[in-house]
């Protein structure tokens, strides 16, 4: 069993990953403990399981809203792309920035959503993941 969160410090980063796949949820943790950037990983199986969370983390006055949302954008029982849609349509989740991470060419919707999320090709690196935290993440105070 995998941890679903993983933290450096108290003032961690939260980003949130929506995917199914073990192997791949166990690579990015294990990517983002090599980076050592202070990003707290909060994972969700589940595009329903990431949309309650997404909605509760804007309701609870303590809950902290993640900076950065990775989605799979082929996942099992729907799309990352129904995710993206309702992120993009709520007026409290709208600024959080949305990477698709996709294995296949989509065609046309990398340009449909231009601007609105970012489409990056799996498996992810180490060095491509760093490009992204380092893209949509602020850096600390310690930097």
């Amino acid at each position: 069993m995998l941890p679903d969160s993983m933290a450096n410090d108290v003032e961690a980063i939260e980003v949130l990953l929506v995917d199914d796949n073990e192997p791949e949820i166990a690579s990015m943790l294990a990517a983002l403990r090599n980076l050592n950037m202070g990003v707290q990983l909060h994972v969700t199986r589940t595009c329903q399981e990431a949309l309650a969370y997404l909605h509760s983390a804007c309701k609870e006055p303590k809950a902290q809203r993640p900076r950065l949302i990775l989605i799979e954008a082929d996942h099992a029982g729907c799309h990352g792309f129904d995710v993206l849609d309702d992120v993009q349509t709520d007026h409290d989740l709208a600024s959080i920035p949305v990477v698709l991470l996709t294995e296949e060419d989509h065609g046309f919707l990398p340009a449909y959503y231009a601007g609105r999320c970012q489409f990056v090709s799996k498996p992810l690196s180490q060095a491509r993941l760093q490009q992204i935290l380092d893209e949509f993440l602020p850096p600390t105070a310690d930097a």
